[in-house]
């Protein structure tokens, strides 16, 4: 194969996606968790009423099997509070990425003191400026950790919700914890910590036939042009991803075919793509 032939095939243009980006898993579908995720925010808003008067939110443990939405709702309801109040900051922490108290630190202080370079940095000094920078601007801070059965350790998982929820009892900072996890276990913290934590639980119920239907339509219809998947071929992939109780398939799926179709130069997406 000579470059120029090479050049051709991956600059192609096709005629299957209008907007491949909402077929991905990291795309955040705002309708559908308003629409299907109602209950679930709603919840989460009454435990946060005390962030307008500048306290810490409740904690909460977000729990449901494996792609029900716990992910995507934490983050879209993270970017409504921020939006709502001023004085509130949410960060979210995917615990299979950061899975040290030096990494989720790093993180939260990156973000808050809008620094990149943290070499050298102890982890007490990243604590102690992070614990500064809340009480000297009135922050509210919401740290949301993400599938937190990653941290393998006990002792460091523990030592991870100490500094956060104990926080206020020397520095009279205030922070709140949101943890998620597809174990539907709450985390197992020593007494002392526990007594502090007392999450409220917040439930991802399993998503029905016809809500993956709904959802899987609605990218489909968002990242493919009109006319090129069925709805018999949509509803075909429903009923897998049903079948397999995981929604990320489906969507994977959709971009699967989708890809098979644009190589063959297909203006629709066949059955026989699956």
């Amino acid at each position: 194969m000579d470059k120029s032939c090479f050049h051709e095939i991956i600059r192609s243009s096709g005629s299957i996606f209008k907007n491949s980006e909402v077929l991905k898993l990291s795309h955040l579908p705002v309708s559908s968790i308003l629409q299907l995720r109602d209950k679930q925010i709603a919840k989460m808003a009454e435990c946060c009423q005390s962030i307008q008067n500048g306290i810490a939110a409740e904690n909460m443990f977000l729990n449901g099997g494996v792609a029900t939405g716990k992910t995507s709702t934490m983050k879209l309801f993270f970017q409504m509070i921020e939006k709502e109040f001023y004085n509130v900051k949410c960060i979210h922490v995917n615990c299979y990425r950061y899975d040290t108290e030096y990494k989720i630190y790093a993180k939260i202080y990156q973000i808050l003191l809008g620094r990149e370079n943290i070499n050298g940095l102890q982890l007490s000094y990243m604590k102690d400026k992070i614990l500064e920078y809340l009480v000297e601007n009135r922050i509210v801070l919401i740290v949301g950790l993400d599938d937190y059965e990653f941290i393998h350790s006990r002792k460091l998982l523990n030592d991870i919700f100490y500094g956060f929820l104990r926080s206020d009892e020397f520095s009279k900072a205030e922070i709140s914890i949101i943890s998620a996890s597809s174990d539907r276990k709450s985390p197992t913290l020593r007494d002392n910590v526990n007594t502090t934590y007392q999450p409220t639980n917040v439930y991802f119920p399993p998503y029905t036939q016809p809500q993956i239907y709904n959802i899987l339509k609605q990218r489909c219809d968002e990242g493919f042009y009109q006319g090129v998947i069925g709805d018999d071929l949509i509803e075909k992939i429903a009923d897998y991803t049903y079948d397999r109780g995981d929604l990320r398939y489906g969507i994977k799926l959709l971009m699967k075919i989708g890809n098979k179709a644009e190589r063959d130069n297909s203006t629709e997406i066949l059955e026989e793509y699956l």
